[in-house]
């Protein structure tokens, strides 16, 4: 996101819908591509922001999701 540099930044983020997709990446094709996609929904549009990939540990399956930086619109 991007730097807040005011209390009107800060106001604007009151009024803003975030939603969090996460989708099966049909697009993977080797072993070290991401298993999911992950997108944002900002307001009224979608912007990607992220990757997930299956993951086992000793507490058992997970999905580890790595997050960028999405500019506020």
């Amino acid at each position: 996101m991007s730097e807040l540099k005011s209390a009107n930044d800060v106001e604007s983020l009151k009024n803003l819908v975030l939603n969090l997709n996460i989708f099966p990446n049909k697009y993977k094709k080797e072993e070290k591509h991401p298993d999911f996609k992950v997108s944002v929904k900002i307001n009224d549009s979608y912007e990607d922001c992220g990757a997930g990939w299956k993951k086992e540990g000793k507490n058992g399956k997970f999905i580890s999701i790595s997050l960028q930086r999405v500019p506020l619109q």
